[in-house]
């Protein structure tokens, strides 16, 4: 080899060098490193035959990575909602939870109502965020139509659409009578329960406050069976949930938040007939025959009356007990649930105990970390 080759080969190794450093450098930003990433996945898959869907969804995550680096270096907040689910306009946000938002509006400009829109998970693959989307708005609407079959009130559908996300249904207007089991217990632990309080403590000066509100109390079971309203209100929910478990409806989030209550008179009554109860918010409803199930859904309603009114949620939650077990005793019940041809034992009582149970270990069955 002559001098003049080797002085060539001698200049292009460090030329190499630098081109091979270039391939090695660390991408500068997180951007640049899940393309380089998803470019190497995509081939693994493409040699080894893998589906095209997963190489999609790889599209989109890289997509979606530089939407909110972009933004992020503008200083900007993306947007939780695509073009298709952002508030219209004319409405009014009413309520707002992990998977959508409720709005007041109005139907055909002649009455209230509400609109639950789902808004997108940017997260999620679009093609399965639509999928997704439109089968949690059918179970919704089916459990609606459903419950109102077996003669329990929920608000009225008016229209849903499930390419934007949306149900239209009718608005329980407090105008109307209608307030949340959670307002009207407020209502009655600061208003009527505390001038009781008041008058009790006046006439019995040796008394403590401690005395006459402590849980279980004389002045307290004394003070709810006076307000024989309240206790009214507490035997139609346990009724109602029992009408709702004899059809398999699992709730799925039965909170005094979405027990809707309507007095059609004034006038103090222990009278069924003198209230009217609505369920909302089917967002988490199934269908289920399992006993599990039905405990849990008490179990919830009874942690959400103690966790907001502990000071009665005993005598409260013990009369609504009582109703579901009455009202499952009393009812027909010609399903293979109903009470065996040998045994004392109901479907009502079933829950109950297994109730028990769920008490003592929570509401989930499988703990697991």
């Amino acid at each position: 080899m002559t001098k003049k080759r080797t002085r060539e080969l001698d200049s292009a190794v460090p030329h190499q060098q630098e081109v091979q450093d270039e391939a090695q450098a660390p991408p500068e930003t997180a951007m640049e490193t899940a393309i380089l990433e998803s470019e190497t996945i995509k081939q693994d898959l493409e040699t080894a035959g893998g589906q095209a869907i997963v190489v999609e969804i790889i599209k989109h995550t890289v997509q979606s990575t530089g939407h909110v680096l972009k933004h992020e270096e503008k200083g900007d907040q993306t947007d939780d909602q695509p073009q298709t689910r952002r508030e219209p306009e004319g409405k009014r946000l009413l309520a707002q939870g992990a998977e959508g938002r409720v709005y007041v509006t109005s139907f055909l400009n002649s009455r209230h109502a509400v609109v639950k829109v789902r808004f997108s998970k940017k997260y999620r693959h679009p093609e399965l965020d639509t999928r997704l989307t439109s089968k949690r708005i059918s179970q919704e609407v089916r459990m609606m139509v459903r419950a109102r079959k077996l003669g329990i009130r929920t608000p009225v559908l008016y229209d849903v659409k499930k390419d934007c996300g949306e149900i239209w249904m009718e608005y329980l207007e407090e105008q109307h009578g209608w307030r949340s089991l959670k307002s009207m217990l407020f209502d009655f632990e600061h208003n009527d329960f505390k001038e009781y309080l008041d008058s009790n403590v006046q006439e019995s000066g040796q008394r403590t406050h401690h005395n006459i509100t402590g849980t279980g109390s004389a002045a307290l079971v004394l003070a709810l069976k006076k307000n024989r309203g309240l206790m009214a209100m507490a035997s139609l929910v346990g009724a109602k949930v029992a009408e709702l478990h004899r059809g398999d409806i699992i709730h799925g989030d039965l909170t005094t938040s979405n027990i809707m209550i309507q007095k059609i008179n004034n006038t103090e009554s222990s009278k069924l007939s003198e209230f009217e109860l609505a369920f909302i918010d089917f967002g988490l409803s199934t269908i289920s025959t399992m006993d599990e199930d039905r405990a849990v859904d008490l179990y919830v309603l009874e942690r959400a009356i103690e966790s907001a009114h502990s000071l009665f949620a005993d005598i409260f939650n013990e009369q609504i007990i009582d109703s579901y077990r009455e009202a499952y005793k009393n009812s027909k019940d010609g399903s293979k649930r109903s009470a065996d041809a040998n045994s004392s034992i109901t479907p009502g009582f079933r829950v109950i105990r297994k109730l028990e149970d769920v008490r003592m270990r929570g509401r989930k069955r499988v703990m697991i970390g």
